[in-house]
């Protein structure tokens, strides 16, 4: 759905779309084919990686060059889409060696879809983008192919859990059976101490960087022992929301993310259509995005230095690129 929401606001940047449901259902078919190729392993079907790996190829290059003979709009659609699935799939790569060759597979189709025959982009910033692009390959993959090759082609006398699973679904599935196990988990013991806390105070908090001091007050019976004994008293929630909530009040929460977090989407949202001629748009729906994976991540975390900085960057970039009036000029 999202893809399709992308492609459907792509189009009105193209004169050349005539048939809007022919664009939208081809969007539709690459897009499912491009997502089945890079993030579905083969154990899913019962199938051997091996097997599978030739069909996904196959796919790949008959899209491919199915896409380069349509509108430039497509084009352009589905090489950005490419570059989105290359660098999501770099954190997977270095799991097995049939997710490198597909990622050099997607790389390929990148540089011919895109750059082939493209006039607007000389043959020394090809050059660079292939590279670039090379370069975050080979630094992910060259120190794990000898594992990957001892993995492929010596099987291990103990039987290992699937490790072709994708990393993020193995995390999320680990984090969900943490939560519902019977008795909880200590985040979900410490989670539920932030009602009390609220309710005690609600109008400014208990006052910032006070989670490590107001929580034996409200530290429930179990947390210690889902904890594991060694640690009764954290120092945050880790949950952000629930920390701001706690320490600075419902009002302070709302005025910060109703009022500043939700103001900023929305500011940028709105600049996409002024500077739909200016090629930072892109670089700004990048910011947008970045901070909202953070706000996403926060969830089952908090904020630190290192995260929080980079966070603000993303927000105050983007905001500036949506108020400043030299953002607005194509030649820059």
């Amino acid at each position: 759905g999202i893809l399709l929401f992308w492609g459907w606001l792509h189009r009105r940047y193209y004169s050349d779309v005539t048939n809007h449901f022919y664009y939208i259902g081809s969007l539709a078919v690459v897009s499912t084919l491009l997502f089945f190729i890079t993030f579905v392993p083969a154990p899913f079907f019962g199938m051997s990686n091996w097997v599978v790996l030739p069909i996904k190829l196959l796919l790949l290059a008959g899209s491919i060059f199915w896409v380069y003979r349509q509108s430039m709009a497509i084009r352009y659609f589905v090489g950005r889409l490419l570059i989105v699935m290359i660098f999501a799939q770099l954190q997977f790569v270095a799991l097995a060696l049939p997710n490198v060759v597909i990622v050099s597979g997607i790389m390929l189709a990148c540089f011919y879809l895109i750059l082939r025959k493209n006039d607007s982009v000389d043959s020394q910033s090809k050059c660079w983008i292939l590279s670039t692009l090379v370069s975050f390959l080979l630094v992910i993959t060259l120190p794990a192919l000898p594992l990957l090759i001892k993995d492929t082609f010596y099987k291990s006398a103990t039987p290992s859990s699937d490790p072709i699973e994708l990393a993020a679904v193995y995390n999320v599935r680990g984090k969900l059976e943490a939560f519902r196990k019977e008795g909880g988990s200590a985040r979900v013991s410490m989670w539920k101490t932030a009602i009390p806390w609220t309710r005690d105070y609600w109008l400014i908090g208990s006052g910032l960087d006070t989670t490590k001091f107001m929580y034996p007050v409200y530290r429930r019976p179990d947390y210690g022992i889902l904890e594991g004994g060694h640690n009764f008293t954290p120092d945050r929630l880790h949950n952000e929301y629930l920390n701001n909530t706690t320490t600075r009040g419902i009002i302070a929460s709302l005025i910060y993310y109703a009022g500043i977090i939700l103001g900023w989407i929305l500011l940028v949202l709105t600049a996409l259509k002024r500077l739909s001629d200016s090629p930072y748009r892109f670089f700004m729906v990048g910011l947008m995005v970045g901070g909202i994976i953070y706000l996403g991540q926060v969830l089952f975390n908090f904020g630190v230095v290192a995260t929080m900085v980079l966070f603000y960057i993303c927000v105050g970039l983007s905001w500036a690129m949506a108020l400043h009036p030299d953002f607005e000029k194509s030649d820059d």
